[in-house]
């Protein structure tokens, strides 16, 4: 079997994306990121940094555009009733395909019915590109290693996806910080990220923690997770947080999309060895 690196797996997803819309059988047509990212073999959080990255808007957003734009399309171009035109959609009823229409195209399916022509923001089928140099940052320093099982001890946090800092978290367990039993030397700081493939869960739990010794007992008010054995890629980025995002625009726009390498799993790290002036950011992979 090809090898087939993050890009042909984003493309392959829109292609089969677009079959099923084509056909306008509800019971075919996608409508989740998890879906979408079921078809590419990725989790969801994953696919959708990668779909992004790549594409320039997330899943969400392009099956959304695709399902009410090929409905636009069918009111101007069928004599098919609005309602027949919301079953083909995959809309329950006309009501609710009526409120997401509008939300979109500023303007209801009866409207365009009547006047004739499709609405502005119609969203076209995505070609995507892979360019060389699409990417501002300079590259990581990169790895790939495995590692052992190992524990972390920390306060534990939910941060919804529009949260831009985990500053408060970090500050509030740096205050007590001191508690942590069982501390490995030297001491070492981590964020653990897990998520879920569940789309009502608009956001992912984070760990800001230590690595400790898995024997030891904790108070009741900090969370002990063991993480598992596993291979990672690791990217190295220096200099300050508020540069972070550029490095994992990085990690999906050009690694991941280049690689015949998938992330693994629902969770990832970073790690901050020394003084903070680095951060390893460890994202578990299946070596395809």
């Amino acid at each position: 079997m090809q090898a087939m690196t993050g890009f042909d797996c984003v493309c392959g997803s829109i292609a089969l994306f677009e079959q099923a819309l084509e056909s306008r059988d509800p019971g075919r047509i996608i409508r989740t990121s998890g879906g979408l990212a079921k078809l590419a073999g990725y989790s969801t959080f994953h696919f959708t940094r990668l779909f992004s990255a790549i594409t320039g808007m997330s899943p969400k957003e392009y099956i959304s555009g695709r399902i009410l734009s090929k409905a636009a399309e069918e009111l101007v171009t069928t004599t098919l009733s609005l309602a027949t035109i919301a079953q083909r959609s995959g809309f329950l009823d006309y009501e609710t395909f009526s409120r997401a229409f509008k939300t979109r195209f500023s303007i209801t399916p009866k409207r365009v019915r009547e006047l004739g022509y499709t609405p502005f923001a119609v969203l076209e089928e995505l070609v995507p590109k892979l360019e060389a140099g699409n990417v501002q940052v300079i590259q990581p320093e990169d790895h790939l290693l495995d590692r052992p099982a190992f524990t972390l001890t920390g306060l534990q946090f939910f941060m919804e996806n529009a949260t831009t800092t985990f500053h408060k978290a970090w500050a509030s367990f740096m205050r007590i910080q001191n508690r942590v039993a069982g501390r490995l030397s030297p001491a070492t700081f981590y964020q653990y990220s897990a998520w879920t493939d569940d789309d009502a869960v608009d956001g992912m739990s984070v760990l800001c923690a230590l690595e400790t010794d898995a024997q030891v007992a904790q108070e009741p008010i900090f969370i002990t997770r063991n993480i598992p054995a596993a291979s990672y890629i690791q990217f190295i980025h220096t200099g300050d947080v508020s540069t972070l995002h550029e490095t994992y625009r990085y990690i999906y726009q050009s690694w991941f999309a280049r690689q015949d390498v998938k992330p693994l799993g629902f969770w990832e790290f970073q790690r901050y060895p020394g003084e903070g002036q680095v951060t390893e950011i460890n994202i578990p992979v299946t070596l395809l």
